[in-house]
């Protein structure tokens, strides 16, 4: 499988009780919808992890949407933990 990812994902510092430590955040990582189930998410996936060690970070975060039951698993397989619920209000337009 070749694939190609054009724009590294952005690299920040990420606050945590144990004190501040360089972390890769992804906010979602999506497949396009005729493109699911073919290993490109594993792929990229394994690209992330690589590219954090690669770049010292001491962490990979995830945010990902609450029903992609199917990504959950992945994303659990590949060794993530879920360690905490994001939570929005949205206040709409006034």
């Amino acid at each position: 499988m070749a694939a190609r990812f054009r724009a590294p994902p952005a690299f920040g510092s990420r606050s945590s009780w144990r004190g501040e430590k360089k972390v890769l955040y992804v906010d979602d990582l999506t497949t396009l919808p005729g493109a699911t189930s073919q290993g490109f998410a594993g792929a990229l996936m394994d690209w992330m992890v690589a590219h954090a060690r690669a770049n010292d970070c001491q962490g990979v975060h995830l945010d990902t949407g609450y029903t992609r039951h199917a990504a959950h698993r992945l994303y659990l397989r590949k060794g993530l933990q879920l360690n905490c619920h994001h939570l929005a209000l949205d206040l709409g337009q006034r």
